[in-house]
């Protein structure tokens, strides 16, 4: 899962790293989008990016595609609850006290945010790349928290956004599960024989080094993974991947080759807790071309090596 790409609408900087900042969406399944609820999710996006300056009507509707007179309503409907405050001096809108004990439940639900937070930013400022946590949503990742270097572009991909664990995305929740594990996810996406032998080798190997490393996605797997990346937070569970299976074994490095270069797309690290699944995972993107299987192979150990920090730390 690479999530590179210019656009995500709400971060905030933290030394030189900046972070995905939670912004109170749901993490269950949506049946059917509605754009009055659109609206509202992007106007907290929004503000939760300009957390210090705020956005002005004119500011919002710019970045949420609608006219102001849109969006009047509904930013009046959120400010009589407390959820927006408009400043009479500069007519500003800001995320509102309504906000707070929400947020603050929201927190208590996942205890070990903190910590993951803490780990993606370290390596994100060692690395320079860009990292992303996935938690295992049934048979999908969602992406609870991300950071990367300020000097790089953000990613569409938003706190809560969700992918489905289809052949050959979501590699490392799978490379550690024994074989039906395999087997179920292998169903999911119906790869030739041919295909799915490499594949189980491949991610025999990914477990041997300790990470997972992704090539370039061939092109209908790309647009494929591009849509769910558009579809984010409306993705509905029942949505699978559409894309020919042919070429993904591809998609999978297996064991990395110091002698050859790659043309990576991420590197993952399973958060491993002994004898239970993989249910937390590390995923560092944003590689700008080629890079030598030698350089690849340290990042993937000291990749490793903070996985199996925090995983102490957690479990």
């Amino acid at each position: 899962m690479s999530p590179r790409s210019q656009g995500c609408a709400h971060a905030a900087v933290d030394g030189n790293v900046v972070h995905l900042a939670h912004t109170g969406s749901s993490f269950g399944a949506v049946s059917r989008p509605s754009p009055q609820t659109d609206r509202v999710i992007e106007i907290v996006n929004v503000l939760t990016s300009r957390a210090a300056a705020g956005a002005t009507l004119s500011e919002i509707a710019a970045v949420v595609g609608q006219t102001p007179s849109t969006l009047v309503h509904v930013l009046g409907s959120l400010t009589a609850g407390g959820f927006v405050v408009r400043r009479p001096s500069d007519r500003r809108y800001h995320l509102g006290p309504a906000l707070i004990e929400p947020g603050r439940i929201a927190a208590g639900r996942f205890p070990t945010h903190g910590e993951t937070r803490a780990a993606i930013e370290e390596l994100a400022r060692a690395e320079g790349y860009g990292v992303f946590a996935f938690a295992l949503d049934g048979d999908h990742a969602r992406l609870i928290d991300a950071a990367w270097d300020p000097r790089r572009p953000s990613p569409t991909l938003r706190i809560g956004d969700l992918l489905p664990i289809d052949p050959p995305v979501g590699s490392a929740f799978i490379a550690g599960g024994g074989p039906e594990h395999i087997d179920g996810w292998m169903r999911r996406g119906s790869p030739s024989a041919e295909a799915r032998a490499v594949i189980v080798e491949r991610l025999a190997a990914s477990r041997a080094q300790g990470y997972v490393v992704t090539l370039r996605p061939p092109p209908q797997l790309q647009d494929e993974l591009r849509r769910f990346v558009d579809r984010g937070q409306h993705l509905r569970r029942a949505e699978r991947l559409r894309a020919s299976t042919r070429g993904i074994d591809q998609y999978l490095a297996g064991r990395i080759d110091r002698r050859r270069s790659y043309d990576v797309s991420s590197l993952s690290v399973p958060v491993i807790a002994r004898e239970q699944p993989v249910q937390l995972a590390l995923n560092l993107a944003g590689f700008d071309g080629i890079i030598n299987g030698r350089e690849l192979h340290e990042l993937g150990r000291r990749a490793r090596a903070a996985a199996d920090r925090l995983s102490a730390q957690l479990y």
